[in-house]
Protein backbone atom coordinates (compact mmCIF):
# COMPACT_ATOMS: atom_id res chain seq x y z
CA UNK A 1 0.00 0.00 0.00
CA UNK A 2 1.67 3.53 -0.88
CA UNK A 3 1.02 6.49 1.13
CA UNK A 4 -0.92 9.67 -0.72
CA UNK A 5 0.98 11.58 1.03
CA UNK A 6 4.02 13.46 -0.15
CA UNK A 7 5.01 14.70 3.34
CA UNK A 8 8.99 13.65 3.98
CA UNK A 9 8.78 11.27 7.03
CA UNK A 10 12.26 11.00 8.88
CA UNK A 11 13.56 7.59 8.91
CA UNK A 12 13.81 6.08 12.27
CA UNK A 13 15.13 2.48 13.76
CA UNK A 14 13.41 0.57 16.26
CA UNK A 15 16.16 -1.67 18.39
CA UNK A 16 13.96 -4.11 20.22
CA UNK A 17 17.38 -6.38 21.38
CA UNK A 18 17.09 -5.17 24.92
CA UNK A 19 13.17 -5.57 25.10
CA UNK A 20 14.10 -9.43 23.48
CA UNK A 21 16.79 -10.23 26.39
CA UNK A 22 14.63 -8.94 29.31
CA UNK A 23 12.47 -12.39 28.55
CA UNK A 24 13.27 -15.33 30.66
CA UNK A 25 15.38 -16.72 27.81
CA UNK A 26 18.75 -16.07 27.29
CA UNK A 27 21.15 -16.38 24.16
CA UNK A 28 22.91 -19.50 25.24
CA UNK A 29 26.77 -20.73 24.49
CA UNK A 30 28.04 -24.26 25.38
CA UNK A 31 30.67 -25.57 27.66
CA UNK A 32 31.73 -29.13 27.04
CA UNK A 33 33.55 -30.53 29.41
CA UNK A 34 35.20 -33.81 30.12
CA UNK A 35 37.19 -35.65 32.14
CA UNK A 36 38.47 -37.65 29.43
CA UNK A 37 40.15 -36.57 26.92
CA UNK A 38 39.68 -38.78 24.39
CA UNK A 39 36.03 -38.55 25.27
CA UNK A 40 36.17 -35.02 23.91
CA UNK A 41 38.30 -35.37 21.23
CA UNK A 42 35.44 -37.80 19.79
CA UNK A 43 33.24 -34.82 19.77
CA UNK A 44 35.56 -32.54 18.27
CA UNK A 45 35.98 -35.06 15.72
CA UNK A 46 32.64 -35.46 15.03
CA UNK A 47 32.54 -31.36 14.41
CA UNK A 48 35.25 -31.51 12.41
CA UNK A 49 33.94 -34.18 10.05
CA UNK A 50 31.00 -32.45 9.93
CA UNK A 51 33.27 -29.35 8.74
CA UNK A 52 34.98 -31.25 5.66
CA UNK A 53 31.66 -32.90 4.93
CA UNK A 54 29.89 -29.42 4.48
CA UNK A 55 32.43 -28.36 2.54
CA UNK A 56 33.03 -31.17 -0.06
CA UNK A 57 28.95 -30.93 -0.25
CA UNK A 58 29.74 -27.49 -1.49
CA UNK A 59 28.23 -25.77 1.65
CA UNK A 60 29.99 -21.91 2.28
CA UNK A 61 30.81 -22.30 6.07
CA UNK A 62 29.22 -19.32 7.90
CA UNK A 63 31.48 -15.98 8.63
CA UNK A 64 31.51 -16.75 12.45
CA UNK A 65 32.78 -20.36 11.55
CA UNK A 66 35.95 -21.37 13.73
CA UNK A 67 39.25 -21.96 11.85
CA UNK A 68 39.43 -24.58 14.64
CA UNK A 69 38.40 -26.61 17.45
CA UNK A 70 39.85 -27.92 20.00
CA UNK A 71 40.65 -30.00 24.05
CA UNK A 72 42.51 -27.60 26.35
CA UNK A 73 42.86 -28.18 29.54
CA UNK A 74 40.63 -26.36 31.78
CA UNK A 75 43.26 -25.24 34.15
CA UNK A 76 45.93 -24.10 31.53
CA UNK A 77 43.07 -21.61 31.00
CA UNK A 78 42.14 -20.77 34.39
CA UNK A 79 45.84 -20.05 34.22
CA UNK A 80 46.09 -18.16 31.39
CA UNK A 81 42.71 -15.89 32.97
CA UNK A 82 44.43 -15.18 36.13
CA UNK A 83 48.10 -14.00 34.43
CA UNK A 84 46.77 -10.82 33.91
CA UNK A 85 49.82 -8.65 32.97
CA UNK A 86 52.59 -10.30 34.79
CA UNK A 87 54.85 -10.58 31.49
CA UNK A 88 56.94 -13.99 32.51
CA UNK A 89 53.40 -15.74 34.36
CA UNK A 90 51.64 -14.92 30.70
CA UNK A 91 54.62 -15.98 28.58
CA UNK A 92 54.82 -19.27 30.39
CA UNK A 93 51.11 -20.68 30.27
CA UNK A 94 50.52 -19.18 26.51
CA UNK A 95 53.58 -21.72 25.77
CA UNK A 96 51.56 -24.76 27.41
CA UNK A 97 48.26 -23.64 25.27
CA UNK A 98 49.70 -23.25 22.43
CA UNK A 99 51.66 -26.75 23.04
CA UNK A 100 48.47 -28.12 23.21
CA UNK A 101 46.94 -26.85 20.40
CA UNK A 102 49.83 -27.54 18.37
CA UNK A 103 49.86 -31.64 19.55
CA UNK A 104 46.66 -31.69 18.30
CA UNK A 105 46.94 -33.91 14.70
CA UNK A 106 43.00 -32.56 13.95
CA UNK A 107 44.20 -28.39 14.18
CA UNK A 108 45.81 -28.50 10.56
CA UNK A 109 45.33 -24.50 10.06
CA UNK A 110 48.31 -23.36 12.07
CA UNK A 111 50.59 -21.81 9.76
CA UNK A 112 54.90 -22.82 9.78
CA UNK A 113 55.37 -19.53 11.16
CA UNK A 114 53.04 -20.38 14.45
CA UNK A 115 53.91 -24.26 14.54
CA UNK A 116 58.02 -22.30 14.61
CA UNK A 117 59.19 -22.73 18.72
CA UNK A 118 60.96 -19.04 18.10
CA UNK A 119 57.75 -17.72 16.97
CA UNK A 120 56.18 -15.32 19.72
CA UNK A 121 52.52 -16.05 19.52
CA UNK A 122 50.02 -14.51 21.66
CA UNK A 123 46.80 -16.69 22.50
CA UNK A 124 43.70 -14.57 23.56
CA UNK A 125 40.21 -15.47 25.34
CA UNK A 126 37.27 -14.52 24.48
CA UNK A 127 34.38 -12.21 26.50
CA UNK A 128 32.66 -15.38 26.54
CA UNK A 129 34.86 -17.91 27.04
CA UNK A 130 36.39 -15.36 30.21
CA UNK A 131 32.85 -15.15 31.51
CA UNK A 132 32.57 -19.01 32.02
CA UNK A 133 35.71 -19.23 33.81
CA UNK A 134 34.82 -16.20 36.28
CA UNK A 135 31.63 -17.91 36.86
CA UNK A 136 33.48 -21.39 37.34
CA UNK A 137 35.62 -20.48 39.40
CA UNK A 138 32.62 -18.59 41.83
CA UNK A 139 31.63 -21.93 41.39
CA UNK A 140 32.82 -23.99 44.70
CA UNK A 141 31.89 -27.91 43.84
CA UNK A 142 33.01 -27.12 40.32
CA UNK A 143 36.13 -25.24 41.30
CA UNK A 144 36.81 -27.98 43.95
CA UNK A 145 36.34 -31.15 41.66
CA UNK A 146 38.66 -29.80 38.95
CA UNK A 147 41.60 -29.24 41.43
CA UNK A 148 40.99 -33.82 41.92
CA UNK A 149 40.32 -34.44 37.97
CA UNK A 150 42.49 -33.06 34.61
CA UNK A 151 39.77 -31.58 32.99
CA UNK A 152 39.76 -30.83 29.17
CA UNK A 153 37.35 -27.86 27.79
CA UNK A 154 36.21 -27.87 24.27
CA UNK A 155 36.97 -24.48 22.48
CA UNK A 156 37.01 -22.44 19.27
CA UNK A 157 39.98 -21.25 17.69
CA UNK A 158 40.22 -18.14 15.31
CA UNK A 159 43.83 -17.19 13.69
CA UNK A 160 43.47 -13.69 13.58
CA UNK A 161 46.75 -12.91 12.22
CA UNK A 162 50.52 -14.81 12.12
CA UNK A 163 50.89 -14.16 15.94
CA UNK A 164 47.61 -14.14 17.41
CA UNK A 165 45.21 -17.19 18.37
CA UNK A 166 41.77 -16.01 20.13
CA UNK A 167 39.78 -19.03 22.06
CA UNK A 168 35.85 -18.85 23.04
CA UNK A 169 33.19 -20.99 23.35
CA UNK A 170 30.51 -21.66 20.90
CA UNK A 171 27.33 -20.00 21.05
CA UNK A 172 26.03 -16.69 20.49
CA UNK A 173 22.28 -14.25 20.35
CA UNK A 174 19.41 -16.40 19.91
CA UNK A 175 17.14 -15.45 16.83
CA UNK A 176 13.39 -13.96 17.32
CA UNK A 177 11.25 -16.08 18.98
CA UNK A 178 13.77 -19.11 19.51
CA UNK A 179 14.01 -19.91 22.96
CA UNK A 180 17.87 -20.31 24.63
CA UNK A 181 17.93 -23.94 23.29
CA UNK A 182 17.12 -23.56 19.58
CA UNK A 183 19.70 -20.53 19.63
CA UNK A 184 22.31 -22.64 21.08
CA UNK A 185 21.84 -25.76 18.23
CA UNK A 186 21.57 -23.61 15.67
CA UNK A 187 24.80 -21.06 16.77
CA UNK A 188 26.76 -24.03 17.41
CA UNK A 189 25.86 -25.88 14.03
CA UNK A 190 27.14 -22.35 12.58
CA UNK A 191 30.21 -21.82 14.84
CA UNK A 192 31.55 -25.24 14.83
CA UNK A 193 29.30 -27.48 12.72
CA UNK A 194 28.87 -29.05 15.54
CA UNK A 195 25.42 -31.03 15.37
CA UNK A 196 23.68 -31.40 19.02
CA UNK A 197 20.57 -33.60 19.20
CA UNK A 198 17.52 -31.28 20.08
CA UNK A 199 15.26 -34.17 22.02
CA UNK A 200 18.68 -34.80 23.99
CA UNK A 201 19.21 -30.94 25.34
CA UNK A 202 15.56 -30.25 25.50
CA UNK A 203 15.28 -33.21 27.80
CA UNK A 204 17.92 -32.12 30.21
CA UNK A 205 17.24 -28.67 30.89
CA UNK A 206 14.69 -26.71 32.46
CA UNK A 207 11.96 -25.02 30.66
CA UNK A 208 13.05 -22.11 32.08
CA UNK A 209 15.50 -22.15 28.72
CA UNK A 210 13.41 -23.89 26.24
CA UNK A 211 13.70 -27.63 27.51
CA UNK A 212 10.84 -30.02 29.40
CA UNK A 213 12.37 -30.20 32.73
CA UNK A 214 10.16 -29.07 35.73
CA UNK A 215 12.70 -28.05 38.22
CA UNK A 216 14.11 -24.86 39.98
CA UNK A 217 15.78 -21.96 38.10
CA UNK A 218 18.63 -22.29 36.05
CA UNK A 219 19.33 -25.29 36.94
CA UNK A 220 19.45 -29.26 34.88
CA UNK A 221 19.03 -32.30 35.88
CA UNK A 222 22.57 -33.23 36.70
CA UNK A 223 23.76 -33.60 33.26
CA UNK A 224 23.82 -30.43 32.23
CA UNK A 225 24.19 -27.41 34.31
CA UNK A 226 23.43 -23.79 33.44
CA UNK A 227 24.94 -20.83 34.63
CA UNK A 228 23.62 -17.24 34.44
CA UNK A 229 25.74 -14.29 34.85
CA UNK A 230 23.43 -12.51 37.05
CA UNK A 231 25.56 -8.82 36.19
CA UNK A 232 27.39 -7.54 33.04
CA UNK A 233 27.99 -3.26 33.96
CA UNK A 234 25.68 -3.36 36.22
CA UNK A 235 22.92 -4.54 34.17
CA UNK A 236 20.73 -7.71 34.01
CA UNK A 237 22.77 -10.33 32.05
CA UNK A 238 21.05 -11.99 29.03
CA UNK A 239 23.42 -14.88 28.53
CA UNK A 240 23.32 -18.51 29.77
CA UNK A 241 26.37 -21.08 30.04
CA UNK A 242 24.81 -24.28 29.57
CA UNK A 243 28.05 -26.62 30.83
CA UNK A 244 27.72 -30.35 30.16
CA UNK A 245 29.69 -33.50 29.41
CA UNK A 246 30.15 -34.62 25.91
CA UNK A 247 26.55 -34.74 24.09
CA UNK A 248 25.72 -38.01 22.08
CA UNK A 249 27.02 -38.32 18.70
CA UNK A 250 24.39 -37.75 16.33
CA UNK A 251 25.46 -40.04 14.12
Amino acid sequence: MCPTNKKKVTPFKVNCAIFLLTTHQRNGFVAIISNSYDELQSTITSARKSTLLNLSNGKKLHADHAHFTCAIKLSSLFTLLSAGKTRSKNEMVTKDVLLQIKNDDGVTCLSSEMTNESTSVQIKMGHHLTSLLWLLQDDKPQKKSSNNNVKYIMVMGYIDNSHTIELDLPGGKRHLGETTIQGVIREVEEECSLQIEHDWLVGHVSKRYGGNKDIGEGDGDGSIQVLEPRKVKGSVSGDAFLVMTPPPDKN
